[in-house]
C-alpha cells in the first residue's frame, strides 16, 4: 500500500462502490413490498392485517440498503475485495427456482432446491454437506409454516 492509497479507495481517492449492486436490489425490493402494502390493510397490533408483514419487510429491506450504503461511503471501509459474480447469481437464482417450484412441486422441494441453490454459490460446498443442509432447512421450514403457523402450502404438490 502506497502512502497516498488508502482502505476502501482506489488509488485516486474515489470510493469503491462494490456493494452498490445489492444495496440497490434491496432498495427496490423494499419500494415495491412498500408500494404494495399501501393498499392492504394493516390491522392491529393484537390482529395484524395482510398489509403488515409487506410493510416491515419494506422498512426492514429499505433500512438495509441504506445501512449497506453508509458503510460501503465509510472511508476507512476495505473495499479490495472485487464484486464476486458467483454468489449474487447463486442467490438471485434460489430466489428464481423457489418462485418457480413452490406450487408446481410443494414447500419441501422447493426450499431443498432453493438451498441447493444458493450453495452453489460457495466453491468450497460439498455435496453431502448441501444436502444435509437442504433437508434439515426443508424440514425446518415444513415445521415453522404447516405445523407452528398452519399455513396451506402443501408440502408436496407433485402430481396434484
Amino acid at each position: 500500500m502506497t502512502p497516498d492509497h488508502h482502505p476502501g479507495t482506489t488509488r485516486h481517492g474515489a470510493t469503491r462502490w462494490r456493494e452498490l449492486p445489492g444495496a440497490l436490489v434491496l432498495a427496490a425490493l423494499a419500494a415495491f413490498f412498500f408500494a404494495g402494502s399501501l393498499d392492504l390493510p394493516f390491522g392491529a397490533l393484537r390482529r395484524l392485517g395482510p398489509g403488515y408483514f409487506p410493510l416491515m419487510l419494506s422498512i426492514l429491506l429499505g433500512g438495509l440498503s441504506v445501512a449497506i450504503v453508509l458503510a460501503e461511503a465509510r472511508p476507512e471501509h476495505d473495499s479490495d475485495e472485487v464484486f464476486k459474480l458467483r454468489p449474487f447469481l447463486a442467490v438471485l437464482g434460489a430466489i428464481l427456482v423457489f418462485a418457480a417450484t413452490i406450487r408446481t412441486l410443494g414447500l419441501i422441494p422447493a426450499i431443498f432446491l432453493t438451498v441447493a441453490v444458493a450453495a452453489a454459490g460457495d466453491r468450497s460446498s460439498r455435496l453431502f454437506p448441501v444436502l444435509a443442509l437442504a433437508a434439515a432447512v426443508s424440514a425446518g421450514i415444513w415445521a415453522v409454516f404447516t405445523l407452528g403457523l398452519g399455513t396451506s402450502v402443501p408440502a408436496f404438490a407433485i402430481g396434484r
